[in-house]
């Protein structure tokens, strides 16, 4: 209910304020981080030294992957989905976002990860039930 709901305020807010989808893509990151952060605060003791430290430990090979699916997986990925979200019917749109499992299988192969039969199942369950908007 939530996702849906969010699809058709964000496809109302941008068609019919005519804001460009990167503005829309800003205004949901910002919104987004600072509810994280107010949330974390509540949830987790010292959540930053914990970041910090973990931070720390990580190789610079993980720092590149983590950075990007940082750019990739948050930034582009939500402002291609406001571009879609404004030019597109809001169903078909969400449809096509919601294949995003199927690109996970690549980013593991690409890693040079094993990717198990059970993954590959799952995949294809995730997109056996998207086809089923289609029928």
């Amino acid at each position: 209910m939530c996702q849906a709901s969010g699809v058709v305020i964000s496809h109302f807010a941008l068609v019919q304020g005519d804001l460009p989808p990167l503005l829309g893509a800003l205004i949901r990151l910002v919104i987004g981080v600072l509810a994280v952060t107010v949330i974390i605060r509540f949830v987790e003791k010292k959540p930053f030294a914990t970041i910090l430290s973990l931070g720390r430990d990580m190789s610079s090979n993980n720092w590149s992957w983590l950075l990007a699916a940082i750019f990739v997986g948050t930034f582009l990925a939500l402002w291609l989905q406001q571009v879609a979200l404004k030019h597109a019917n809001p169903a078909i749109a969400q449809t096509l976002i919601a294949t995003s499992p199927l690109f996970i299988l690549i980013i593991y192969a690409i890693r040079g990860e094993r990717v198990t039969k059970r993954s590959v199942l799952g995949t294809l369950c995730a997109l056996g039930g998207i086809s089923l908007f289609f029928l």
